[in-house]
């Protein structure tokens, strides 16, 4: 049976613990990481005497950490949806100032061509006004040029931000694993390690950062970490890797991809969101590849049409004018309009002309090759819309030019899907 010193000298322990734990959460109250403790005390066994049960006083059952996990995933969930659209801000920012900006926007440089051409139109038999509609087409050719580089330097800066974020990643999902270890490890002893616990909420809070997690704890103690659609991050003490390899669909551009210890890299671009990462992509999709498009659109349709225009007039010695800009389909321009994915297992190059302007959209397409029997059918898929356009390759006259071989047109079931372009095999086979 407990004496009654005994068992004052266990509520004095248990309020030195107490005390001790009070004094750890107010030395740590600033640390961001820290998560408050708490005595858990329970009472002493309890003992038969002749006259009924006498208790043993009391004792420390554990050091407990104050947290709710409903409040603790909402706090992930926000940093990754901040964290998205801060990225997303601070691009979509430098791009706003380049094409709304007034020495570097398109318009006033087409304002100036076209105020030029009007000029030489009160005069057209003055050198001086026919040098300053070419001085003005030169201009605003620099300044679409410009626009493009710094369109292009940006696509290269998400693309380095995107491959050192993804190496963050990896970084953070290796050290939530090892944690996962030592926290199995440690609780083997029954105790609950705290430190170890806020160390790995702590990098899962950075991880959530830098990309949309959802997590897991198994009955052992650990924690899994699971990203994009389902892909798992840490699994155990097992961390996968994240990394980046160049797209196989959009030039210049790169890919997530994604393995563990014993796969093969997959391609998780289109499964990520959230964070960072998931705002940077959303970017480069919703914004900077429109932009590329708009301006490559915009370019075409100036540059074919006052082709066209000028070629119907005449130069001062009466002959029919030449052309003001390059070729809009020119040999090598309709050869770099195409990508040949990896999975191609043929030798063709396909060139890509524009036959019609007007029909020309902002989206990317996708040609899938669906049989390559007699005739080769296949499916052009407009990226942005989703709509599936079925057609197959013909021998045709694509130039009109008798003299010049046929090629094998990619020819719409629906005449009116050509989308303003000229899809042919300029040489190989599908």
């Amino acid at each position: 049976m407990a004496s009654l010193l005994s068992i004052g000298v266990t509520g004095l322990r248990v309020n030195q613990t107490a005390l001790q734990v009070t004094g750890n959460n107010i030395s740590n109250a600033d640390i961001e990481s820290y998560t408050r403790q708490r005595t858990e005390i329970v009472t002493g066994s309890e003992q038969f005497t002749g006259g009924g049960y006498i208790g043993s006083g009391s004792t420390v059952e554990t050091i407990s950490r104050i947290t709710d996990q409903f409040l603790t995933t909402q706090i992930i969930l926000d940093s990754s949806t901040y964290n998205s659209v801060s990225a997303y801000s601070e691009n979509v920012e430098q791009l706003d100032s380049l094409l709304a900006g007034e020495l570097s926007s398109l318009s006033s440089g087409i304002a100036s061509m076209f105020s030029a051409v009007e000029v030489s139109i009160e005069d057209p038999t003055s050198l001086p006004s026919r040098q300053l509609v070419l001085s003005e087409a030169q201009g605003l050719t620099d300044r679409i040029q410009t626009i493009y580089d710094r369109l292009s330097q940006q696509s290269d800066s998400v693309n380095e931000q995107l491959a050192s974020l993804t190496v963050q990643v990896t970084t953070l999902a290796q050290g939530i694993a090892e944690l996962n270890e030592a926290v199995l490890r440690e609780t083997a002893t029954g105790a609950s390690p705290n430190a170890l616990l806020d160390a790995r909420d702590d990098l899962i809070g950075d991880l959530s950062e830098l990309i949309s997690v959802r997590t897991t704890d198994d009955s052992s103690g650990a924690v899994n970490v699971f990203v994009g659609s389902g892909q798992p991050l840490v699994v155990g003490v097992e961390a996968s890797t994240m990394g980046v390899q160049a797209s196989t669909t959009i030039a210049g551009e790169v890919d997530i991809t994604f393995s563990t210890s014993s796969g093969s890299a997959l391609v998780v671009t289109s499964a990520i969101s959230g964070g960072q990462l998931g705002g940077l992509l959303e970017f480069r999709d919703e914004s900077l590849e429109p932009a590329f498009n708009a301006i490559g659109r915009i370019s075409l349709a100036l540059s074919d049409t006052m082709n066209q225009v000028n070629q119907q007039g005449l130069d001062l010695e009466g002959n029919f004018g030449s052309l003001i800009f390059t070729d809009v389909n020119s040999a090598q321009l309709m050869l770099d309009r195409s990508i040949a994915s990896s999975a191609s297992t043929g030798t063709a190059e396909l060139a890509v002309s524009i036959q019609d302007v007007s029909g020309l959209t902002e989206a990317n397409y996708s040609l899938d090759i669906i049989s390559t029997g007699v005739p080769i059918t296949a499916t052009l898929t407009n990226e942005t819309s989703g709509e599936v356009i079925s057609g197959t390759f013909v021998d045709t006259d694509h130039d009109n030019d008798a003299l010049t071989a046929d090629v094998s047109l990619f020819t719409p079931a629906d005449s009116s899907k050509t989308e303003g372009l000229g899809i042919y095999v300029d040489s190989g086979s599908l």
